[in-house]
């Protein structure tokens, strides 16, 4: 059994560049879990968060389109024919969408 506090910190660097990027805040995290939320209002009848989640599929943070797209992943697991109407309804969209 090793312990852990014996271990030298070998890449403080790239740890530091991690923490800094703005990509990996408290609020980045709350939009990640807010968005991919959404999905689960929307399969459970909430349809009207589907304006919010296109927004957040055109959000400048990468994590926060990547849980856009987990959240149309969900919808796709409990109503395959619903996201196939949300894809037809946003294939006119940004590049984003």
């Amino acid at each position: 059994c090793h312990n852990s506090r014996n271990i030298p910190f070998r890449n403080h660097t790239h740890y530091t560049s991690l923490i800094q990027n703005r990509q990996n805040t408290p609020q980045s995290f709350l939009a990640f879990c807010g968005t991919l939320g959404l999905g689960k209002l929307i399969v459970e009848g909430q349809e009207h968060y589907l304006g919010s989640l296109k927004q957040q599929a055109n959000d400048p943070r990468w994590r926060t389109r990547e849980a856009a797209a987990m959240a149309l992943q969900y919808i796709g697991d409990h109503k395959p024919t619903f996201l196939l109407d949300i894809c037809q309804e946003w294939k006119s969209g940004t590049w984003l969408e």
